[in-house]
């Protein structure tokens, strides 16, 4: 059995999310008291109380649902379960950073912080969205963000599944379309167009806080979303993580980098379990037989649990 840990990107947040594995260890709870001693904020109390729309805001969003991925990895890492890789999609990277021995906790909720602000920054809400296209290729999909102007592909997700980002009025061009066309479409919860050109200002104000960030050698593999697979060494970790910002999240052609290297179990820490299902239909079209399990609420716990 070789075992990958996958960590969620926005999208998946929700008020309350895995509250009750929180409640339940102390360790997650030190970890939301270490984050809001960092952040000056009490992220405990905003992840789990606020509402959905203050929580969708980026720069809620990103460090809330960090702390969470990085509260429930030290109770995973508590049940002593081996893994071989790590990886997560867009925000879950910096997570995935932890999970790897590559970043410290307290540096990449600093880093967060300072993300979400430049993003939010270089596109305000309600001026940027992300949509999801069902059904159709990479090709079909090129074709249409070119046929529409101001989208590109943003989240090659799995197969069939593929999100695109833009500006509104683009995203509105692409909704009136999808309707007329009958194409399967959803529109992602996120306040901002992530992993686009429109993310450059925040690329440009953030490339000076990721070349300084403290990093060693990952202990596992960890497969990065700019490029599919693992980074050749530390400063192409931290230009993947400088790329990752305007360019597409490579989720699907990470699972079959590491399907192709025998990795048979997935487990996705973080709320909902998106991961999971972009997972199966990956390994399926690879014909893979693979073992998906989530790690976001104490039944979850108990499965993963029979893993060791």
């Amino acid at each position: 059995m070789k075992t990958a840990i996958m960590f969620s990107g926005q999208g998946a947040q929700y008020p309350g999310m895995m509250q009750d594995i929180f409640e339940a260890y102390p360790t997650a709870k030190e970890l939301f008291q270490k984050a809001a001693v960092i952040l000056k904020r009490d992220i405990f109390a905003l992840s789990m109380s606020s509402g959905m729309e203050e929580l969708n805001l980026t720069q809620n969003t990103q460090p809330c649902l960090l702390a969470c991925e990085l509260a429930a990895l030290r109770v995973f890492k508590n049940c002593g379960i081996p893994y071989e890789a790590a990886f997560g999609f867009s925000l879950g990277e910096w997570a995935a950073l932890v999970a790897a021995g590559t970043a410290q906790e307290e540096d990449v909720l600093r880093t967060i912080e300072k993300r979400a602000d430049a993003m939010q920054r270089a596109v305000p809400p309600d001026e940027g969205g992300m949509v999801a296209v069902l059904g159709k290729d990479a090709q079909f999909v090129s074709q249409l963000c070119a046929a529409i102007g101001g989208l590109t592909p943003a989240n090659y997700n799995c197969p069939g599944n593929i999100t695109v980002a833009g500006t509104a009025a683009a995203i509105q061009v692409l909704m009136k379309r999808a309707e007329e066309e009958k194409l399967v479409v959803n529109q992602v919860a996120v306040s901002i167009p992530s992993h686009c050109a429109l993310m450059e200002p925040a690329v440009e104000e953030l490339r000076p806080v990721i070349q300084t960030l403290p990093l060693g050698k990952p202990q596992v593999e960890l497969v990065m979303n700019a490029t599919g697979c693992p980074a050749a060494g530390i400063e192409e970790i931290k230009e993947n993580l400088i790329r990752q910002l305007s360019n597409p999240v490579m989720f699907q052609q990470s699972v079959e980098y590491l399907l192709e290297r025998g990795f048979d179990t997935f487990v996705e820490i973080g709320p909902g379990k998106v991961l999971s299902g972009m997972v199966k239909r990956t390994a399926k079209q690879a014909k893979k037989k693979v073992n998906i399990l989530q790690f976001n609420s104490l039944e979850g716990i108990e499965a993963v649990k029979e893993l060791s």
